[in-house]
């Protein structure tokens, strides 16, 4: 009810603030000057609210709440109101109001009005003039009507402060509101409080009773009340329904309960079994399924959380001692003792590994450096020693003079001799230690190497070298390089049968891509290893030494390829 008015409310002072009925103001407020006259649009305009919202009539009134317009000639109601209450309205500083006009009424139905005052420019203070709508009281009744859980005697009705209805009585539909006088003890307090209690009706019947003021500037009630008998009857029912139903539950409960209690115990002795072999370290192969969410169900999914925990514990343990040390592992919880000292564990042994990896990687670096030092002070003994030598022999025997034709010729097979000598010393010190490598860095080393080998072969060797910084290269990481490629051409040229090889370098900042390939015929990789090939551990071991990757890939019939992929940290 309160909803329906409120709404009301701010559709109407809405719909009559907007300019189109504002500007006609000026002219009711001057009424006695000026004839007001409203055009078709503003008429049609009033014809449709009336129509939306089902008002009874709307009456444009001047400040004297004389009738300038109305929807219907229903209007003798306003011309005695009008001789009570216009100065009144007057005074009112208010936008909208409700006025109950029932006792103008000659015939006795209840008469509700809304009231919106017009201000006028000349005098904002005092309204000029008055829209005044009347009611349908046929709205209040339908809502009234709704009696939802109200049963056969139950009502709901509107009282005034005169303590005369103002809808009608379901007990008395035929008497008009205004003459049923309501004196009880509701209308009495309700202006006063809301409340609930039991007492007795209009009708002098006991009854259930609730009651409150509406909350808006009328001085109604709504009262809701319904017979004491029919009220408690349900009561009565029920009390007797909880009765029977008492009964009933009494004998269920004691069959449910011996059925409760097989099926509580059969859970628990299953689970007996399972935490029994897990005590003599035996793993159910069994799937432990648990059903519902009672506390069995929770303790059985908690032991197959234990059972699937173990297992996972058990297969980490074997995968650890495999030495998969990537393995991963999840830990029951944040306090798993077992799962904790497990991972422990493996991270004790894949430490204890990476140093037993460092240290041969570090006792191989040092073979090979061992073997670096070695050669070079072999090829400084050659130079200093034999190649010296040599060199002085050759310089004694161009000095000597031959004094026949013969002597001459043995003279020069003896310089032939002492060249060929002298170049193999050249080729043998670069094979073990090229100065050039040393020198001027990898790529003048590894062009050296192609170029030492076409000399002494009959390999056609195309060498490209790209590189994409200008930082030099360590020597340290150029060494075990040259020695991969020459390891391998010395391979090509020992096995492969090839005519064509091709080693294509790449090298950047952080990384260093090589790539050497033949045309031969090939071989099985698996066979050289089996066979102990000193030359592809020695490839392989270089390259762990810079920690690169080493892959060599051959098809018998069709040649190798040999690719070498390392980092490179030049600080």
């Amino acid at each position: 009810m309160e909803n329906y008015f409120n709404r009301t409310e701010k559709n109407l002072i809405f719909l009559f603030g907007r300019t189109d009925f504002l500007e006609k103001t000026d002219a009711i407020a001057d009424i006695e000057k000026h004839k007001v006259y409203l055009d078709d649009h503003q008429k049609n305009e009033l014809n449709n609210i009336g129509s939306l919202y089902d008002f009874d009539n709307i009456i444009i009134a001047d400040s004297h709440l004389n009738s300038i317009y109305a929807l219907n000639a229903d209007t003798a109601f306003l011309k005695q109101f009008t001789r009570t209450k216009a100065d009144s309205l007057k005074e009112l500083n208010k936008d909208f109001v409700y006025y109950d006009a029932s006792i103008y009424d000659h015939v006795g139905h209840p008469v509700l009005l809304y009231i919106i005052p017009l201000h006028s420019q000349k005098d904002p203070l005092h309204p000029g003039g008055f829209i005044v709508i009347k009611e349908h009281f046929s709205k209040f009744q339908r809502i009234l009507y709704e009696r939802t859980g109200m049963g056969t005697t139950g009502e709901s009705y509107l009282v005034a402060s005169d303590k005369r209805m103002r809808s009608v009585s379901r007990f008395f539909p035929d008497s008009l509101p205004l003459n049923i006088h309501v004196n009880s003890e509701a209308v009495q307090n309700v202006f006063k409080e809301e409340g609930r209690h039991i007492l007795q009706d209009y009708r002098n019947i006991k009854v259930l009773s609730a009651y409150r003021k509406l909350n808006f500037d009328l001085p109604w009630a709504i009262i809701s009340e319904i017979d004491y008998q029919e009220a408690v009857k349900p009561i009565n029912q029920l009390k007797n329904y909880i009765i029977a139903i008492t009964v009933v539950l009494i004998i269920v409960i004691l069959i449910v309960t011996y059925f409760i209690s097989n099926a509580i115990s059969n859970p628990i002795l299953y689970l007996k079994d399972i935490i029994m072999s897990l005590s003599k370290g035996v793993i159910p192969g069994f799937s432990i399924k648990s059903k519902g969410n009672d506390e069995i169900a929770q303790i059985t999914e908690a032991t197959r959380q234990l059972v699937e925990g173990t297992k996972r514990t058990t297969e980490f343990a074997h995968q650890t001692g495999a030495g998969n040390f990537e393995a991963t592992f999840t830990t029951l919880s944040d306090k798993d003792t077992l799962g904790l000292a497990l991972l422990s564990m493996r991270d004790k042994i894949k430490m204890l590994q990476e140093r037993e990896v460092r240290l041969v990687r570090e006792k191989a670096s040092a073979l090979l450096e061992g073997q670096e030092n070695e050669r070079k002070r072999f090829v400084r003994e050659l130079h200093d020693g034999i190649g010296q030598l040599l060199t002085v022999v050759k310089l004694r025997l161009d000095a000597m003079e031959a004094k026949d034709k013969e002597k001459q010729e043995e003279k020069q097979e003896v310089l032939d001799l002492v060249n060929n000598t002298i170049g193999e010393v050249r080729r043998i010190s670069y094979n073990v230690m090229p100065s050039v490598l040393v020198d001027f860095g990898l790529e003048a080393g590894l062009r050296g190497l192609c170029d030492n080998v076409k000399k002494y072969s009959r390999l056609n060797i195309e060498f490209t070298y790209i590189k994409e910084t200008d930082k030099p290269l360590n020597f340290e990481v150029s060494v075990p390089v040259f020695r991969i490629v020459q390891e391998g051409l010395n391979n090509i040229i020992k096995h492969a049968k090839a005519t064509d090889v091709f080693l294509d370098v790449m090298e950047q900042d952080d990384y260093l891509y090589l790539k050497l390939k033949d045309n031969g015929i090939g071989f099985d990789k698996a066979d050289v290893i089996k066979k102990g090939g000193f030359g592809l551990t020695s490839m392989n071991e270089r390259a762990k030494l810079l920690n690169g990757e080493l892959h060599i890939e051959s098809i018998q019939g069709e040649g190798t390829i040999t690719e070498l992929e390392i980092p490179i940290n030049r600080d």
